[in-house]
């Protein structure tokens, strides 16, 4: 995204400029896994429009009766909208909407979830679908602002068309269904972290611009 941003607008300092992404948390997190339990859905974030959470309600809403889940829909925003939408649909047992949480509830969050979901409208490169990785989850999103360079469609995660209901219900209802394919995405997703977005990797590659500037200034 930024790159192409460089190369649109300010083309003559392309090959000057470096692009470092965001980087989160060391990659040794590991969720807790319930393998005779609901599959365990989270979201993380402002709840509104922007972050698309009237759509993952919905989407839930159209998941299978018989199938076995939960969902923690956590954030700020519109809390009461959100809980009364899940009533309405019939899940309201099923999605739990406990407001804000601080790092330590949100660590436990992710923790102990199977799916990460973010179906933003809008986005520059999420913290939250880094730190999902981080944790080895399958993650769900839109390819909006940098995601669609982080996720690697049917790779390390699945992408759906931003705003489509029936599209994030048929990729919800798809991981749900095929615990092998969500475990396979989770584990990909770790990998990914731990080679590009885990803070060490970023020092180490910060740490190598700035010598290289060095010797290009004085070379």
């Amino acid at each position: 995204m930024w790159s192409e941003l460089v190369r649109a607008h300010v083309p003559q300092v392309e090959s000057r400029v470096v692009i470092l992404p965001n980087a989160t948390a060391p990659a040794h997190f590991k969720r807790e896994p319930a393998p005779n339990g609901p599959v365990r859905i989270s979201f993380l974030g402002e709840l509104g429009k922007r972050k698309g959470t009237p759509q993952l309600v919905e989407a839930l809403g159209r998941l299978d009766d018989g199938l076995d889940w939960t969902a923690t829909i956590a954030g700020n925003g519109q809390i009461q909208e959100t809980k009364s939408r899940a009533e309405q649909l019939g899940i309201g047992d099923r999605v739990k909407v406990p407001g804000w949480l601080d790092s330590q509830a949100t660590n436990e969050v992710l923790r102990g979830s199977d799916i990460f979901v973010l179906p933003s409208f809008a986005e520059n490169l999420p913290m939250s679908i880094l730190e999902a990785f981080a944790y080895g989850l399958a993650v769900v999103a839109t390819p909006v602002g940098a995601v669609a360079d982080v996720i690697n469609d049917g790779s390390n995660g699945l992408l759906v068309p931003v705003g489509n209901v029936d599209a994030l219900a048929s990729a919800l209802r798809r991981l749900i269904v095929d615990g092998q394919f969500r475990d396979s995405l989770g584990a990909a997703a770790k990998v990914e972290h731990a080679s590009k977005y885990e803070i060490g990797v970023y020092v180490f590659r910060l740490i190598e611009i700035w010598r290289n500037s060095v010797v290009l200034r004085h070379g």
